[in-house]
């Protein structure tokens, strides 16, 4: 589906699903946390504009992600924290959680500080290959209308 095709999709995020259910939605995908295996020392920083660069060919790769404009980009490039380098991808570390990465392909363990969580979509995190020590459900994303499970990170939500 083309991004404008989402238009008139509804998502949201939810606790429990039955309010939601009665009007229509249904659970499109769950979002999960846990800590990731680490292997300790933060690699370089990728400027801002490789970080895009790699998104933008990302999200071209399927009808189901998430496009940003220039206006969510300004949003995240004010929010989101340092982007650091594991791969040809990146990982975006705010504080001791990372909410998006983008790699090349999976690691056992990813170049982030002991005590590190992750928080994003379950299809994302496992299509990732995200190491995690265990895995919490922490929201569902709840959808009416869509065309199919948004690939999109938890730093285009909170």
């Amino acid at each position: 589906m083309r991004a404008h095709e989402w238009r008139d999709r509804k998502l949201s995020f939810a606790r429990n699903e039955s309010l939601y259910r009665k009007v229509g939605f249904e659970v499109l995908d769950s979002v999960v946390s846990g800590p990731i295996r680490s292997q300790g020392n933060l690699p370089d920083v990728r400027p801002f504009e490789e970080v895009q660069a790699n998104y933008e060919r990302w999200s071209q790769g399927h009808p189901n992600r998430l496009r940003r404009d220039e206006t969510r980009w300004a949003y995240w490039n004010w929010t989101v924290r340092p982007c650091y380098r594991m791969g040809s991808g990146y990982f975006a570390l705010e504080g001791h959680r990372v909410r998006e990465a983008l790699l090349s392909s999976p690691q056992e363990s990813w170049p982030v500080p002991a005590g590190t969580e992750w928080q994003g979509l379950e299809t994302m995190t496992d299509a990732l290959g995200v190491p995690l020590l265990n895995r919490n459900t922490d929201l569902l994303l709840m959808g009416c209308g869509s065309p199919g499970i948004p690939q999109m990170f938890m730093t285009d939500q909170f």
